[in-house]
C-alpha cells in the first residue's frame, strides 16, 4: 500500500506511515483454474417514480436523533461490501460509468439509472459482517468489474464481470463472468491494462492476465509497480515468516520464471521510484541499520552505516537519513559542574561536633552518583551527518546532528550548538535529564540556554529549511507529544485537544498562535487543511465544527455535524452527516455560499458521481439525487460501489 501523504511504500494493512507519521485508518491453497460462472436467470426490469426533495436550510442542526448512531457510521462510511453495477447510457459499453451494489446478498448490476433496471450477477456467502474496502475494485480500462465471494475476512473467491458488456434480461450474461480463483486475500493490485496481482491465503503471488492465473512467487510480504510501466515489479520474500528479513526481486509480469534477486536480508525498502536506483536497509545482527541502493543492472551497495534516521519523499525521489560519523559528545561536557566529586563520599567526612550531616553527605552522594553517570560511556550520544540522497548522489546537509524528530510534511534536527550554554548539574536529577535536554532540547535544564535559529525544519512542500525562532521554540515540547502537520507555509501542532498554528515566512517559522480547542486535524494538502472544533456529545453521538484553512484564514465551513464522513468538492459543495438515528444519518449538502439542502435521513452511505448526480443509501434503499429530485432505484440494498466517483478535493472521517 502507498501513504496518501508522503507516497512511501508500506505494508499491507499499516495503520500508520512510518516515514510521515500520517495516520491510515493464513490457510494454504493453489487458485482454481479459469472457470465460467454457472448460468442464471436475468431479474426483471424495475421501474420507480421521482419524488421530490424539499430543502431544509438547517432546521436539522437543532433536532434531536431519536436513536444513536451506533455502528451504523462506520456502515456508512465505506463503500464496499456490495453489488450491482450502473451503466450510465443504458447500453454498456467500454467507458461507462458503473454502479455495482448487494442486494439481499446478491451482487447486482445497475444497468439504467432512470429505469433501475437490474442485471444479477451472483451471490456474495460472505461470512463476514464487516466491510472490506478493496472486495470490489474496478479495472482502470473501464472493462471489468473484480469482486469477492464467500469472504471470511481475511481470503475469498475472486470473480470478474466484463460488466461493458452485461445488459439486463440477457441469457447471454453469463459468458462474461468468471471465476478466478478461491482463497485469494482481499489486497489485489489492479494494473492499467485491466490484469491484476493477487495473494492467496499464504501470500503466494499470482498473475492473472485476463486468461489464465500464473504463479509468481511464494511467501510474498509486498510488491512494488514500477510508474511507467506497471508490468514490471519489485516484491519481497519473507523468510521463515519474518518481515524484518526480506529478499528483494525484480520481475517483468511477461517473463515470470526469470525473476532476478536484487538482494537478500533486507529489513525495509525505501524508494523504488527508480529501479535502477533502490533504497533499502538491512539490520546487523547488532541492531543497527545500515542502507543500501542497488538496481535491475547495479550491484548492492552500501550508502550508510549505523543509520539513525530516515525521511523518504516519493514524489521527488529524495530520501534525507542521518549516519552516525563516529564521534560521540560526552554529556558530562554538556553540564556545568561546580562540585566535581571525584571520589566516593564517607559518612566520616561528614561527622562535625559530634553529629552527621545527612543533608550534606546525601547531596555529595547524588552529585559523585551524577558525575559517574555523566561520565559514562554509555550515556555518550552519537554524532550524525545528514545527508540527502538524490539520483544517484549523496548530498551532505549538516554535520554532527544530535537530535532530530519526523513530522507530517517535514522534519527538525539540530546540533548541538543549539545549547548556547551548559546545563547546571543542580537542575539534573538522572543522567537522562541531560540527555533528553541535548538530543530534544526539553527539561528545565535547557530552559533559557537554546538558540532557537540552530534548529532547523525541512519542509517536503518547497524542499526548503527554515529555522525557528524564540516564539516558537516555546511550543517546541509539543513536538513530542502532539501531532505536527507541515503544509507550505503554516504548521499546525494537535496537542493535549488544542490545534495551535505557525505561519513560515522568510525561512523562519515564527510563535504558535491558538487556533482551537477540543479539536482535531483532519487532513491537508500543500497549502489547504481542514479541522474540526467546538465538539459536544448528544446522545452518545459526537457533533463538531468543521472549518478549512487557507491562505492564512481559517473559514468555518458546517456546523453541527457528526463527526463521520465529509467529502469536500472543487464545486463548492460539501456533503456532511448532520444528524443521528439508529438507522443511518442525515445527509446534508452545503453549498459554497453556506447554504444548507438536507438530502435525505436515515442515509447509510453516499457516494457523489459527478456534478449533477448523488446516489445513497437511504433506510435498506438505492437513490440518486440531482439536486432538486430523488428517484428510488432499487430495495433492500446494504453496499454499493461506483466505478468512477466525482473526485473530492478532500475526504476524511471514519470513512474517506
Amino acid at each position: 500500500m502507498i501513504c496518501p501523504k508522503c507516497g512511501v511504500t508500506l505494508p499491507d494493512g499499516a495503520k500508520f506511515c512510518g516515514s510521515c507519521g500520517t495516520r491510515l485508518t493464513t490457510p494454504q491453497s493453489v487458485p482454481q483454474n479459469v472457470v465460467k460462472a454457472p448460468p442464471r436467470a436475468p431479474v426483471p426490469t424495475r421501474t420507480v417514480q421521482a419524488e421530490t426533495v424539499r430543502p431544509d436550510m438547517g432546521a436539522a442542526a437543532s433536532r434531536k436523533p431519536n436513536g444513536k448512531l451506533v455502528a451504523v457510521i462506520a456502515v456508512i462510511l465505506v463503500v464496499l461490501l456490495a453489488g450491482g453495477f450502473f451503466l450510465f447510457g443504458g447500453k454498456g459499453g467500454s467507458g461507462k460509468n458503473a454502479v455495482v451494489m448487494l442486494q439481499d446478498e446478491r451482487y447486482e448490476l445497475l444497468t439504467h439509472l432512470k429505469k433501475g433496471e437490474l442485471t444479477d450477477i451472483g451471490a456474495s456467502k460472505s461470512e463476514y459482517d464487516d466491510e472490506d474496502e478493496n472486495m470490489v475494485r474496478f479495472s482502470p480500462d473501464g472493462k471489468y468489474f473484480y469482486y469477492l465471494t464467500k469472504y471470511d475476512g481475511w481470503t475469498g473467491t475472486l470473480c470478474r464481470a466484463e460488466y461493458a458488456k452485461l445488459k439486463a434480461g440477457s441469457s447471454k450474461n453469463d459468458q462474461y463472468l468468471t471465476t478466478i480463483a478461491s482463497n485469494v486475500q482481499s489486497g489485489f493490485w489492479m494494473l492499467k491494462d485491466g490484469s491484476i496481482l493477487y495473494k492467496n491465503g499464504d501470500s503466494t503471488l499470482y498473475y492473472y492476465n485476463g486468461k489464465d492465473s500464473t504463479q509468481v512467487a511464494k511467501d510474498v510480504y509486498n510488491i512494488y509497480q514500477k510508474d511507467d510501466n506497471e508490468n514490471e515489479i519489485l516484491y519481497t520474500r519473507e523468510k521463515d515468516g519474518d518481515d524484518t528479513d526480506l529478499d528483494l526481486y525484480y520481475v517483468a509480469l511477461n517473463k515470470k520464471d526469470d525473476p532476478t534477486k536484487i538482494d537478500g536480508h533486507i529489513s525495509r525498502v525505501y524508494m523504488t521510484k527508480d529501479f535502477n536506483d533502490i533504497l533499502y536497509s538491512k539490520t546487523n545482527d547488532d541492531g543497527k541499520l545500515n542502507l543500501y541502493h542497488a538496481g535491475i543492472s547495479k550491484e548492492p551497495e552500501k550508502l550508510a552505516s549505523d543509520v539513525g534516521g530516515t525521511y523518504s519523499i516519493r514524489k521527488t525521489g529524495k530520501l534525507f537519513y542521518f549516519e552516525y560519523n563516529g564521534k560521540t559528545l560526552s554529556l558530562y561536557d554538556m553540564v556545568n559542574d561546580p562540585y566535581k566529586v571525584t571520589t566516593e563520599p564517607s559518612w566520616g567526612d561528614f561527622y562535625k561536633n559530634g553529629q552527621y550531616d545527612d543533608n550534606g553527605y546525601t547531596t555529595a552522594w547524588n552529585h559523585y552518583n551524577l558525575r559517574k553517570s555523566l561520565m559514562s560511556e554509555d550515556e555518550d550520544i552519537k554524532l550524525y551527518d545528514l545527508y540527502c540522497y538524490e539520483k544517484g548522489k549523496a548530498a551532505l546537509v549538516e554535520e554532527n546532528v544530535v537530535g532530530n524528530s519526523m513530522l507530517s510534511g517535514g522534519f527538525a534536527y539540530w546540533t548541538k550548538d543549539a545549547l548556547t550554554e551548559k546545563m547546571d548539574i543542580d537542575d539534573l536529577e538522572y543522567a537522562s535529564d541531560a540527555y533528553r535536554g541535548v538530543t530534544r532540547l526539553v527539561g528545565t535544564a535547557v530552559e533559557d540556554t537554546v538558540d532557537s535559529s540552530k534548529i532547523k525544519l525541512y519542509n517536503t512542500a518547497t524542499d526548503s529549511f527554515s529555522e525557528l525562532t524564540d516564539e516558537a521554540y516555546e511550543d517546541f515540547e509539543k513536538l513530542y507529544s502532539s501531532f505536527a502537520y507541515v503544509l507550505k507555509d503554516t504548521i499546525f501542532l494537535n496537542a493535549d485537544g488544542d490545534l495551535l498554528m505557525a505561519s513560515i515566512k522568510d525561512g523562519k517559522v515564527g510563535g504558535f498562535k491558538f487556533v482551537a480547542e477540543d479539536a482535531e486535524f483532519m487532513w491537508d494538502d500543500d497549502e489547504t487543511a481542514y479541522y474540526t472544533a467546538d465538539g459536544y456529545d448528544r446522545d452518545g453521538d459526537t457533533y463538531v465544527d468543521l472549518y478549512r484553512y487557507a491562505e492564512g484564514e481559517s473559514t468555518r465551513v458546517a456546523q453541527d455535524i457528526l463527526d463521520a464522513k465529509v467529502s469536500v468538492y472543487e464545486d463548492g459543495n460539501t456533503y456532511v452527516y448532520t444528524d443521528a438515528s439508529s438507522r443511518g444519518a442525515e445527509l446534508t449538502c452545503i453549498g459554497k455560499n453556506a447554504n444548507r439542502t438536507v438530502v435525505a435521513d436515515d442515509v447509510q452511505q453516499y457516494i457523489r458521481m459527478d456534478k449533477d448526480n448523488l446516489l445513497y443509501i437511504q433506510d435498506g434503499d438505492l437513490y440518486s439525487y440531482n439536486g432538486k429530485e430523488k428517484t428510488r432505484l432499487a430495495s433492500d440494498i446494504t453496499r454499493f460501489w461506483v466505478a468512477s466517483p466525482m473526485k473530492a478535493e478532500a475526504a476524511f472521517g471514519m470513512s474517506k
